[in-house]
Parts: structure tokens; sequence; C-alpha cells
């Protein structure tokens, strides 16, 4: 059953939970994007490490987990994934307890393949969303977002 905003929705009725109805949306923006990539072989949340460390830079388990409000260990175990593929290289950062993470060549090499590849899904779901709608949605992502930290 479709929601539209027109209709009257009972917020206490679990039809509308904003969770339920959130982790579905991404669910289906997921398998958009997977379908579009999947020839480049990696999964989505790789895809998500490499291209955010190649904005980055060189990083911290700590700041890249923060930036993708994301459990450290979870980051942790993914970087670790990507180092053994060979895309990531694991330094020592300031103090022991620090690890920098930096993509290596081939890291490099994959996010400039992949990206033409991630950039065509990207336009395919902005098109269909259309310019206005894409920006509310952006907007209000990072709206709930903010109030969630």
């Amino acid at each position: 059953m479709k929601i539209h905003p027109n209709n009257l929705m009972d917020k206490n009725n679990p039809q509308y939970c904003l969770n339920a109805n959130l982790r579905k949306a991404t669910r289906a923006v997921s398998k958009l994007y997977m379908d579009e990539m999947k020839e480049t072989m990696l999964q989505r949340t790789q895809f998500t490490l490499l291209s955010t460390i190649s904005v980055m830079g060189q990083c911290t388990i700590t700041e890249l987990s923060n930036f993708l409000l994301m459990d450290q260990t979870t980051v942790t175990r993914s970087v670790n994934t990507l180092k053994q593929s060979g895309y990531v290289e694991i330094g020592a950062g300031e103090d022991r307890r620090t690890r920098v993470v930096q993509l290596t060549d081939l890291g490099r090499e994959t996010v400039e393949v992949t990206f033409p590849i991630w950039q065509s899904a990207q336009s395919d779901l902005w098109e269909k969303l259309g310019e206005k709608k894409a920006k509310q949605l952006l907007s209000l992502l990072q709206e709930v977002t903010e109030m969630s930290q």
C-alpha cells in the first residue's frame, strides 16, 4: 500500500512508522545503486568507504566512523577487508591507539573506475525524483541525521 502525504496518517499506526518506512526506502534505493554497480564487484559498503576515504584523504578510523555514523568496530572490520584486498593502507597515527587509513594506488584506481558507475545511478535516481524533491530529500535526511546526534 502506498502512503500519500494527503492521506490522513495516524502516527500510532505501525503502517506509518517512520523507522520502518525509512528502512524500506533505504533497501529500495540500495537496490537501485547496487543493480547499477554490480559489475564493479564491490559491496555497497566498500564503495562508500573507498569514496569517503578518497574525499577525506588520510583519516583515522575514528574520523571515518564518526563521519559515516557507523560503529567503530564495524568500520575497522570493513577497512581491514579493504586492506586485504589491497585498496587501503593502515598506518600508525599520532599515538599507538590511533590508526590512519589512506587509499593505495589500487584503491584510487578503483574509485576512479567505479565513480562514473555510481554517478550514473545517482543521476538516474535524481532524475526520477526530480531536482526539487531530491534536494528536499537530502535536506530532510541531513536534518534527521543531525537530530540523532
